[in-house]
């Protein structure tokens, strides 16, 4: 039994061997942590599972009513919008469908059609920025995952003073910038000063933006735009 073990540890550590039989294959790798490092032989399990279709399901959380969140996951967290929610589960296999914590997103009251739900939200280093339904944008300090997130600025009016709702939030170093699907511009927020007006930036040939998306660098910036085939950048 000890040299079966012996020879499965020399076989899974060797590197050369799994290198050469996954030289063209699926490598798979953590784009939320850079000092996760994998093994050659666990990066090879892990591509061949995914090329496979080889998982573990869990069941984080249900709900009754019929809910269409906007989710962001992490390797120890799930986030999760619900209405004007925002949630936190863990994602652990011991842990799971325990909720971390919850917290009512700020809303503002409109006299129209329109729900408070989160529209869009997104996780970034130490932010989490929520786009309103009813027009607004709520800017969180996020700490460690059992800590609820601390608010640091509401935006009540993003774009045409609150009228319209804002379907897309991206947050560059200390700049926020929000969008519509509903207008033209995009804005730019600055998130050192208490109190400021956006800098607008109008898309020509552009109904509205339905998504943003900085890359790594935080260089560039690219707009889905709505009912347009042009991709920005």
């Amino acid at each position: 039994m000890l040299s079966c073990k012996t020879f499965y540890n020399l076989i899974i550590s060797d590197n050369r061997l799994w290198k050469y039989l996954f030289r063209e294959k699926l490598i798979v790798h953590s784009p939320y942590n850079s000092t996760i490092t994998l093994t050659w032989y666990n990066k090879c399990r892990i591509s061949q599972n995914w090329r496979k279709g080889i998982f573990k399901s869990m069941t984080i959380i249900h709900h009754k009513t019929n809910y269409m969140p906007w989710l962001q996951m992490f390797p120890e967290v799930l986030y999760l919008s619900v209405g004007s929610k925002l949630e936190c589960y863990s994602t652990n296999f011991v842990l799971h469908n325990k909720m971390l914590w919850s917290l009512d997103v700020p809303i503002v009251k409109r006299y129209d059609v329109r729900t408070n739900d989160i529209s869009r939200f997104i996780v970034k280093d130490n932010l989490i920025v929520c786009g309103n339904r009813d027009g607004s944008t709520a800017i969180f300090k996020k700490f460690e995952a059992k800590r609820k997130p601390q608010l640091l600025k509401h935006l009540k009016n993003c774009h045409d003073d609150g009228h319209i709702e804002v379907t897309a939030v991206e947050a560059i170093d200390r700049l926020l910038v929000t969008g519509t699907n509903s207008d033209s511009n995009i804005c730019l927020w600055s998130l050192k000063r208490d109190k400021n007006s956006p800098k607008s930036v109008k898309l020509s040939d552009c109904v509205g933006c339905r998504s943003l998306a900085i890359n790594e660098q935080e260089k560039k910036l690219a707009i889905g735009p709505n009912g347009n085939w042009k991709r920005y950048v």
